[in-house]
Order: C-alpha cells, then structure tokens, then sequence
C-alpha cells in the first residue's frame, strides 16, 4: 500500500525467512506483496557490522551493496513500516462472481485504523447483496511466474478470449467444493465464452496462455522486456513461489568496537613515531602524549604513571605548566582548600587555578 495504512504485522524473524521481498503475504483479508528494499524505512533499522557477511553478499549481488541492515522494528503508534502493495491485482466477489482488476474502481478500498488485519477492499453495489455491509473482495488466487523470478498477474482476458476482443464482464465462479482448478470455471458476460482453470496447467495450458513471459518483477516496479523463459500458472500461497537465499558468516566479537579495534590495529606504526612529532589538538609531552589541556590534577596524575613505566624522560606537572625533568616524576597533587574555607575565597582560587592553565604546552621539549 502505497499510502500509510497498516494492513497487518509479521515478525522482524518472518521477513527474512518466510515473507521476504518479493514474497506475498496472505493476511485475513487481503493479499499483499512485499516491496523492495528501496522503498524501506532506514531509520527504524539498524547497521550490522559484518565485514565478511557483507563481502559475502557483495560476491553474490554485485558490489553496488552499500551496507546491511537488520529489519526494521516499528515502535507502537509510529506510522511507518514495510511498504507492501496488494497483489494479485485482480479481485473477485464471492457473492456476484465479478472479476476485475483493482485499477478498474469497481472495489473500494476500505481501511481499518484501529484493526489493520481487517482493512480490506469491498464491492459496493454488488447485486446479490442484501446486508448493510458490502461483501469483501477477494484475490484471484492465481499467478504467472517464470525460471528467471519474474512474476506476473495471471492473464484472464487472454486465457479466455485468445487474440479475439472483447470488453464483456469476466466471472470467475467455483462450481465445486473442493476448489480444484477444475472446479473453477471462468465466463464472459458479453460473448458467453467459458473455460475451466484445469486447462491452464500442464501441456494443455500452451494453446492459452503467452507463450514468452513478460518479464515483470512486480515488487520493485521494474520489467524485462526480453525474457525468454515460458511462463507456468501457480497457485497464490503454494510453497513453490518464494525462497529466501541465505547467507551466514561467523562472528566473534570483542570487548572494544570497531574504533577501538581499528586504534589497536594501527598502534605498532604510530609508535614507531618520533616523539617530538606529536601534533594533535591537545599537544604532547615527552613523558605524557596528553597533558596541556586538562586539568593539572589528571595530568599529574598521567606523567607520574609514565615515568613508572621508565620511559626515557619524565614530565612533571605544576600549576599548568610542563617541566620535563630526568629520572622519576616528583609531581605532586594539586592542592584542595580547606573545609573551611569560605565560598569566596574557594571560588577566587579556582579562578586563579584555571588562569593558569596553558592552552598548549609551553615547554621547548613538547611539540605545539
């Protein structure tokens, strides 16, 4: 439904492997087809990290694959969702028999805001009707598909009438119980030609059906117009129609994300780096990589734990300024004021302490 009505719910499980794209789903009330993936919601869904998935996929489908994605989850009371579109085109009244296409206006669309399961299309008019409530239109239950996936609206004028023209009324009446092919006549109003369903299966069926397939794939809105393949008749909801083609890779993941991951990947190159040509935003120290724009506090803290570790030189941090000295770090933490200390004069010296923080490091040993 091109419009934003929901029609029913699946589960995220089910899109993948029963109800894909290009699949029909068979709700209460109505028949539905599944769109393409271009015509999904991207916000409701979220990235999967796979590389080698997604290289897999790229083999497969070709390199224009940007991204996976995992099936969108719609939150209750949001309007969107999976774009689906009814599909058979063509309805068929269970009182009066009619047949017809949805692109003809003789069914209305009537949707359910508060039960989506019951939205449907009626036949309003219909003469056989004695209730209040028009009866509810339903698809003709089948199709046309070929070897290459393409699928198709079963062709009724063409099956009944052949090459002859004819605008008469097509019904499409069951004169059984058991809803065989057999016993499913379809009829015209105007010139009185009848044919059984039965001769559009097998051998039988070539006399009446096209004899190339016209290459359609419904789901995406494209057609091919040079398909070879012959077309056979299935029936709507057989097990035959749609297969999911699935692909696995196996994941094992890790502490820190992909960031992290890629940081740790290409650390043996960043140190084998000169010191002295550090030269990020917050400047670098020889003893500390990160120490003139934070607080004196951290950054004593960080030269004392370096110089632990017996790197070549030490810095020591006082009052926001970087010293490098050799051998261990005699830094000392900042001085806290008294408890009690008045207000005034703790906040007159944290605005001293502040002021004194350089913006880069103003040592000569320290890369700006």
């Amino acid at each position: 439904m091109r419009a934003r009505e929901h029609v029913g719910e699946l589960r995220p499980s089910q899109l993948l492997h029963t109800y894909g794209v290009g699949a029909t789903v068979e709700l209460p009330e109505m028949t539905t087809l599944v769109l393409g993936l271009d015509d999904w919601p991207d916000t409701l869904s979220e990235a999967v990290s796979e590389p080698r998935l997604l290289a897999a996929v790229r083999a497969v489908r070709g390199e224009q694959v940007a991204r996976l994605l995992t099936p969108p989850v719609v939150p209750d009371g949001d309007g969107a969702g999976v774009p689906v579109s009814p599909f058979p085109r063509w309805l068929r009244c269970p009182l009066c028999s009619l047949l017809a296409p949805i692109e003809n206006d003789l069914f209305t669309f009537k949707p359910d805001p508060w039960r989506p399961e019951r939205t449907t299309y009626v036949h309003e008019g219909c003469p056989k009707s004695h209730s209040r409530r028009p009866p509810t239109a339903f698809p003709a239950r089948y199709l046309m598909a070929c070897q290459d996936g393409h699928l198709d609206d079963f062709p009724w004028v063409e099956f009944l009438h052949g090459p002859n023209a004819c605008r008469g009324t097509l019904r499409l009446a069951e004169l059984g119980t058991g809803g065989r092919p057999g016993d499913v006549q379809l009829s015209c109003d105007g010139c009185g030609r009848r044919r059984r369903l039965s001769q559009a299966f097998g051998e039988d069926a070539r006399p009446f059906l096209p004899a190339r397939c016209r290459g359609r794939h419904p789901h995406i809105g494209t057609t091919k117009r040079d398909c070879r393949q012959e077309p056979l008749t299935l029936v709507l909801g057989s097990s035959n129609s749609w297969f999911p083609v699935q692909l696995s890779a196996l994941s094992i993941p890790s502490r820190e994300g992909e960031l992290a991951q890629a940081v740790e990947e290409a650390w043996a190159d960043i140190e084998e780096l000169p010191r002295g040509r550090w030269s990020t935003r917050w400047g670098a120290c020889p003893g500390s990589r990160r120490c003139a724009l934070w607080p004196r506090r951290w950054a004593s803290r960080r030269c004392t734990r370096r110089s632990r570790r017996g790197g070549p030189a030490s810095t020591t941090v006082i009052r926001g300024t970087c010293e490098p000295r050799s051998g261990g770090c005699s830094a000392l933490p900042p001085t806290r004021p008294s408890p009690m200390t008045s207000n005034c004069a703790r906040s007159a010296r944290r605005a001293r302490t502040r002021a004194s923080w350089p913006t880069w490091c103003s040592s000569s040993a320290c890369a700006r």
